[in-house]
């Protein structure tokens, strides 16, 4: 069994079925830690950005004024400092900047059901507070000096 005189190898042969379902078990614990650290908005998150990776508002006009702009910039012209003065004013860029805001609106980011249940909770804890608040008044006939402080603040 241990003799040295064995001549035959030891090969070692790695089940990859289970390797593969040991693989897909880990990936999914690493998920659910990561859930359970930072929430539910981890896959989300490359979706809530709003780069613009198509380059859509970003056409030939509008780099040919950001460059006269950056020009005016470097040389530290006085026009810089005048209010009146418009270094964008071309109608095709407010009207892309005003498809932009529509498309921020259209992305408004989704309630989820974490969301739901901590506006809930935290709308009925200020419930509870005014209750508190009203339920003193009432026990004691008068506010308490923090409250009378308050008052004279606002």
């Amino acid at each position: 069994m241990f003799d040295d005189n064995d001549d035959d190898p030891v090969t070692l042969t790695v089940n990859k079925s289970y390797a593969n379902k040991y693989q897909n078990w880990r990936e999914k614990e690493e998920k659910q830690k990561l859930i359970a650290r930072y929430g539910s908005d981890i896959e989300d998150s490359s979706d809530d950005e709003s780069e613009d990776d198509n380059a859509e508002d970003w056409t030939d006009d509008v780099e040919k004024e950001f460059l006269r702009c950056y020009s005016i910039l470097k040389k530290r012209d006085p026009k810089i400092y005048d209010s009146n003065t418009q270094f964008f004013n071309t109608p095709e860029s407010s009207s892309a900047n005003d498809s932009h805001e529509t498309n921020k609106r259209k992305k408004e980011k989704k309630m989820t059901l974490k969301d739901a249940e901590i506006q809930y909770a935290f709308a009925e804890a200020m419930h509870k507070d005014d209750d508190h608040n009203d339920k003193h008044i009432q026990t004691t006939g008068k506010k308490s000096i923090i409250e009378e402080q308050e008052e004279i603040k606002k």
